[in-house]
């Protein structure tokens, strides 16, 4: 992909580690993730 400049990139990392595709549990607390 080609970003302009001067474009602002927003990762949403709350929909990320909510994600069932990455996280098998995703509303399981696991400090793991963060490590």
């Amino acid at each position: 992909f080609t970003i302009p400049k001067g474009w602002k990139i927003y990762v949403y990392m709350r929909e990320t580690n909510f994600d069932p595709h990455i996280y098998p549990d995703p509303l399981a607390f696991n400090p793991w993730r963060w490590l």
